[in-house]
């Protein structure tokens, strides 16, 4: 089931192999941390589900040039891994943890399991698969994820935004999420987000979610979808001077810190019709060309413009890696074009129909 061009060859379906087994090691790790159960994920090569997916190819792919074809659309499913023992959270002198030792345990635990399935995957695919965490500034991690790019060398990255505290302390997923980029080594790149509740996957053509029962299902026109309630808006608080020029069509904004985890949680997974997610980091912005793969409507909201394809989203994403730009421009994610064009007039980006 190998094919050429950019969204239909080996690459693609390795770079998709990867971020799947990344995305469902972290969403099975919140919920083991959090709830205390685990659904196994298994590791070997035998759990492969990808058509197509073989990791002789996919080696070979990594070597090869290829172009862009976004008109090839190979199906793609699900891997998953047998993860090893976590140990015990850390504890104090008086045998209690602070919530900070608690938090900072959480995250190394995430960023262990991640370190732990690409270590799996490279031995899998013959090539060593380097991860970017949480540690050093933004910036850094960005020069070290684009030195891994523009060598041509396979990387990961998985950034936490929002606030992982406030996910320990009240179970919602929309305190915090992560945004996973993967590049093997060449476009496009696949991106993922998980939250406590979800985790999802795309790529420049497509998009898949991880389903209540464990099984990866792919995303396209005809997966059944709820219609969208009405009035509601999820808006930044960075941009809440503006929010007055919205609230007759929206009343019932929801003013969120970080965006990224309620998008997910609102919009993509539940009946929210719009958000608006301001300028943010390149490696927090998974968000972008995931909800771009999943048919919402990506589009900037301080100018005049057509919404993104998940190809443009892509670009996008990569455009910003490889020239090493700090941020990503603010955009609305709606769920429909008229939707999006009308948050987008009433902010007084774009000018009013007639």
């Amino acid at each position: 089931m190998n094919r050429s061009g950019t969204c239909g060859n080996p690459q693609r379906i390795a770079s998709v192999h990867v971020a799947t087994v990344v995305a469902e090691a972290l969403y099975a790790q919140q919920r083991e941390t959090l709830y205390g159960a685990r659904r196994p994920v298994n590791v070997d090569q035998a759990h492969t589900r990808l058509p197509g997916y073989d990791p002789f190819e996919a080696v070979r792919a990594l070597r090869d040039p290829h172009t862009y074809d976004p008109t090839l659309h190979p199906p793609a499913a699900a891997p998953t891994r047998e993860p090893s023992g976590a140990p015990p959270l850390s504890r104090g002198a008086s045998g209690e943890s602070s919530l900070e030792e608690e938090c900072a345990d959480f995250l190394a635990r995430l960023f262990r399991v991640a370190r732990e399935v690409l270590d799996g995957l490279g031995e899998e695919m013959g090539t060593p698969i380097a991860l970017i965490g949480a540690e050093g500034k933004h910036e850094e991690r960005l020069e070290l994820f684009r030195r891994h790019v523009l060598d041509r060398r396979p990387v990961v990255s998985v950034s936490v935004t929002g606030c992982p505290q406030a996910l320990l302390i009240r179970g919602d997923a929309r305190a915090a999420s992560l945004s996973v980029l993967v590049w093997l080594p060449s476009p496009p790149l696949a991106a993922a987000t998980v939250t406590l509740e979800s985790a999802l996957i795309a790529d420049c053509t497509s998009a898949y979610r991880l389903s209540p029962e464990g099984e990866w299902e792919e995303l396209t026109e005809d997966t059944p979808a709820v219609s969208p309630g009405t009035g509601y808006l999820v808006f930044p608080w960075s941009m809440v001077a503006r929010a007055d020029l919205l609230t007759k069509e929206f009343p019932k904004i929801e003013f969120q810190e970080e965006t990224t985890s309620a998008i997910i949680q609102a919009v993509l997974n539940h009946r929210v019709p719009a958000a608006i997610h301001p300028s943010g980091e390149v490696l927090d912005s998974a968000i972008l060309l995931v909800a771009a793969a999943q048919g919402l409507t990506v589009r900037l909201h301080d100018v005049e413009g057509t919404p993104m394809t998940a190809l443009e989203a892509s670009k996008m994403l990569f455009r910003a890696v490889r020239e090493g730009s700090p941020t990503l421009p603010g955009v609305i994610i709606a769920r429909g074009q008229e939707t999006a064009q009308s948050v987008a007039e009433l902010l007084g980006g774009v000018r009013a129909r007639h």
